[in-house]
């Protein structure tokens, strides 16, 4: 009986570092996306991810605060709390943005960047978790070298769920407006603006617009003349 109790002490013990190491390694953004429609789907959901369809702010209200729920729910098989924490004690470089918390650390030997939603939002205002994954999942096909992931929940002690990313660290430094905006134009891109107050751009090919486009949210690398955004948003309509 000893024996049996140590082999199940054992067996749970390797299963708890798999899930740990799975957690830490993260769904890739697609992945990540996917698994979020099916917990959506199957608590009988159906979630928009397009911005700006909702008829009124109280609709949004409602939309955000039933996601909210579902992520709470959710979080018990699919929580970063230990991942998020294990980054994030002690650290220095630990900030608080408009947006996230947001701290660097290293993984099997390369630098990335660790993202948490502020609780109770979700990037931009009007932002449902929906809508917030949708703007990853495009931000990782403008640039697929950001290696966007997901590591899951974490539920504040107020009751309120951030969500929990990592994406590649790009060095470099922030460019001038001129060369953000040089840069979208080149990729057919056209200025946009409705009653947001941030740099936005629409590619009505895409049928795609770009929000907080600012330089502050772009990277330019010097020995390769590369522009990379890290902290844009990309809505589908």
């Amino acid at each position: 009986m000893e024996k049996n109790k140590r082999r199940s002490k054992d067996s749970g013990a390797r299963s708890e570092n798999r899930d740990r190491a799975d957690v830490e390694s993260g769904l890739a953004i697609e992945a990540g996306w996917k698994k979020w429609l099916a917990i959506a789907r199957h608590a009988g959901r159906d979630p928009e991810p397009r911005a700006g369809y909702f008829t009124s702010d109280l609709a949004l209200a409602e939309e955000i605060s039933a996601e909210e729920k579902l992520l709470v729910k959710s979080a018990s098989t699919w929580s970063a709390a230990h991942f998020s924490d294990v980054h994030t004690a002690g650290r220095p470089d630990f900030t608080k943005g408009s947006e996230h918390y947001v701290v660097r650390y290293r993984t099997n030997g390369e630098t990335r960047v660790l993202k948490a939603t502020i609780p109770g939002k979700f990037g931009r205002y009007e932002y449902t978790p929906t809508i917030y994954l949708n703007s990853l999942r495009l931000l990782n096909r403008f640039v697929s070298a950001l290696d966007i992931r997901i590591h899951g929940i974490r539920v504040a002690a107020d009751g309120k769920p951030s969500i929990v990313t990592s994406m590649q660290y790009i060095k470099g430094r922030h460019p001038k407006t001129k060369q953000v905006e040089n840069y979208l134009f080149d990729l057919r891109w056209i200025r946009f603006q409705d009653k947001s107050e941030t740099l936005d751009f629409e590619h009505k090919g895409l049928r795609q617009i770009i929000r907080d486009a600012h330089p502050r949210n772009w990277v330019y690398q010097v020995a390769t003349k590369s522009m990379v955004p890290i902290d844009i948003s990309i809505e589908q309509y």
